[in-house]
C-alpha cells in the first residue's frame, strides 16, 4: 500500500512538471513570433558638411535611418516631419542634396539606410519655434513611425548665417 502512494505522488509531480514545461514551450514560442514581428531599428542625426559640384561647402544636418531588422522590409511613405508643438508639424520636403538617398516607397532590407539632409533653409524654418528638443520622424505604409529626438543645439551649431561682402 505504501508503494501505492509514493508511485501517485511521482505521477503527480512528473505530470505537474510536463504541464509546467507544455505551457513555458508555448510561451517561448510565441514570444519568439511576436519578436521576429517587430521593427527594429536605428536613427542619427549627424552634422555635416557636403561638397557640391563647384567645390562649395554645402552645411546641414543629416538623418539617417537604419533596418535593423532580419524579416521584416521598411517602406517610408512620408516626407519627414518635426514635430513643433502638440498638434502641430512642420514637413521636409527632400532638397537637391536628400534626392539621391531619399525615395518614397523603395522598401529598406536588413543594414539599408535612408538618408535625409536638412539644408540651411530648413534650419533656420526650425529654429524659428522656441522647442528646445524637436522630434524628427517618419512614417511606413504600415503605420509605424520611426523617431529621433534632435536637440536644439545641433540645429544652432549648424544655422550659419551669411556674412555680407
Amino acid at each position: 500500500m505504501c508503494g501505492r502512494g509514493l508511485y501517485d505522488i511521482l505521477t503527480l509531480i512528473f505530470n505537474g512538471l510536463s504541464a509546467v514545461g507544455t505551457v513555458g514551450a508555448v510561451m517561448f514560442s510565441l514570444w519568439v513570433l511576436f519578436d521576429s514581428k517587430k521593427i527594429k531599428y536605428k536613427m542619427k542625426a549627424d552634422t555635416v558638411t557636403m561638397l557640391d559640384t563647384n567645390g562649395e561647402s554645402i552645411i546641414g544636418i543629416n538623418v539617417t535611418l537604419i533596418n535593423n531588422s532580419k524579416d521584416n522590409l521598411i517602406k517610408i511613405s512620408s516626407f519627414p516631419k518635426i514635430r513643433i508643438s502638440k498638434n502641430s508639424y512642420m514637413i521636409y520636403k527632400p532638397n537637391l542634396q536628400s534626392y539621391n538617398g531619399y525615395k518614397l516607397g523603395v522598401p529598406l532590407s536588413y543594414g539599408d539606410s535612408l538618408n535625409f539632409f536638412i539644408d540651411q533653409k530648413q534650419i533656420k524654418l526650425t529654429l524659428e519655434n522656441d522647442n528646445k528638443i524637436f522630434l524628427f520622424f517618419f512614417n511606413d505604409n504600415l503605420g509605424h513611425t520611426f523617431k529621433i529626438k534632435i536637440k536644439r543645439e545641433l540645429f544652432e551649431k549648424q544655422n550659419i548665417i551669411p556674412t555680407k561682402e
